[in-house]
């Protein structure tokens, strides 16, 4: 493999959560007044921090949100995961066969993921080598925590290759000075191409890729 490390998103890349999780905002929403499609909220919210997911959705709304909203909103959200959430196809394959360094770099808190990954199976690939955004205090599209991932994995930014399905997440990796995978089960991919990023459309296609 001509890569030393691979840092693999989260949300909509090793697992089904962003069709999941949007769908419990555009039904969070609607019981607001705001009617949203799953399409628009996807469009929307993809690889975006929740602060600028909720501003988005005040400013449609025209007025505050409810005070408790961000924590009934997580707990929805927690329970369709716990009861709706899939490893995205392919993954579990993929990770078996990988012989370097490996770890999960996301916008989404610690708590999010420990749930996402233990109930996808997929936790025990990464250990202690999964890293928030909450920790570095920066998200994507900034690239501090791809290159907060690096430094704890020791590795090199530009021996690094980055698994994402969203246009922030490239941009991140792009400006960490990293190489880029654009991860597009669902479409050509078209919103993830930017400067130099390889798109691909299943996991099996990535380990050629890598190499």
């Amino acid at each position: 493999m001509r890569f030393k490390a691979l840092i693999f998103d989260c949300d909509g890349t090793l697992v089904d959560s962003e069709r999941v999780g949007n769908q419990v905002i555009v039904e969070s929403v609607r019981d607001l007044g705001l009617d949203l499609s799953l399409e628009e909220a996807l469009e929307a919210f993809t690889g975006r921090k929740m602060t600028d997911t909720l501003g988005i959705i005040q400013a449609r709304l025209g007025h505050p949100l409810p005070k408790d909203y961000l924590h009934t909103l997580r707990a929805q959200m927690a329970e369709a995961f716990k009861t709706r959430l899939n490893a995205m196809d392919g993954v579990h394959e993929l990770l078996k066969t990988l012989k370097v360094p490996i770890c999960v770099a996301s916008n989404g808190p610690h708590e999010k993921m420990q749930v996402s990954l233990g109930v996808t199976g997929l936790l025990d690939y990464f250990e202690d080598r999964i890293f928030s955004a909450y920790e570095c205090d920066s998200w994507k599209p900034e690239p501090g925590l791809f290159l907060f991932a690096a430094e704890r994995l020791g590795i090199d930014p530009a021996h690094c290759a980055v698994i994402e399905d969203s246009p922030l997440g490239v941009e991140a990796a792009l400006r960490a000075g990293m190489t880029a995978f654009g991860y597009a089960p669902r479409g050509d991919g078209t919103r993830l191409r930017l400067g130099t990023t390889t798109i691909f459309h299943h996991m099996d296609d990535l380990a050629s890729l890598l190499c």
